[in-house]
């Protein structure tokens, strides 16, 4: 990994595109398909999702997802006085999720499809019940049975070949429920892998997700 420290991947300011281009010089950690663990591919995937739609990932999500959801508080960068105020900050002895606060806000400019937005509990239950409802909620489909069923199998289990720190997709969801009254989990080589959950006043919780939710971090 100490390409990717040395790299300078994190330095200055710089969106979707600088940070592809940026990575795309490094050599990957590890050969496909043979360790599993938190990573850049969704990072990545944002920049694609620009480059096919000729939109920013926020328009994209904004039009797709957001706005067609009605999650009407969910967004990378909060732009008014009154919803800076409902921001809840990290304790101030949660040293982690204090120094990933402060390295989102220091990069409005990056909406990143690994992580980074911001929401309500009541714009986060409204995307729960749909992956809850297999991809649909009132009468519109958001995602294709065919990528549901995908994204909700195990790809990582005995007999894929594919080891790493978690080592089934059931341990994987898992750890994902069991840390939801809980800090990030620490074991993460990179940035920003939490999501904000709020109620309709503020910011409530920082909790990992899987690669299915990852813009949610």
């Amino acid at each position: 990994m100490k390409a990717y420290s040395e790299s300078g991947l994190f330095d200055g300011r710089y969106d979707n595109k600088v940070f592809a281009d940026r990575i795309a010089r490094l050599p990957l950690a590890r050969q496909p398909g043979t360790l599993w663990r938190y990573g850049h591919s969704t990072d990545v995937l944002g920049r694609i999702i620009e480059i096919v739609s000729g939109q920013t990932l926020y328009q994209f999500e904004k039009q797709h997802i957001f706005d067609p959801l009605g999650m009407t508080s969910t967004k990378f960068v909060l732009e008014s006085a009154d919803e800076r105020a409902r921001m809840a900050e990290p304790l101030p002895s949660d040293t982690i999720l204090k120094l990933a606060e402060t390295e989102r806000r220091a990069h409005p400019e990056w909406e990143s499809g690994g992580g980074g937005l911001v929401s309500t509990l009541n714009d986060y239950a409204r995307f729960a019940q749909m992956i809850l409802n297999g991809g649909q909620l009132d009468g519109k489909r958001y995602l294709s049975l065919a990528a549901f069923k995908s994204m909700t199998s195990d790809h990582i289990g005995p007999g894929s070949g594919v080891r790493g720190i978690i080592t089934t997709f059931r341990e994987m969801a898992l750890a994902t429920v069991m840390a939801l009254p809980c800090a990030p989990i620490r074991e993460m080589p990179n940035r920003r892998r939490q999501v904000r959950l709020a109620n309709s006043n503020g910011i409530a919780a920082a909790v990992p997700i899987s690669a299915s939710t990852q813009s949610w971090t």
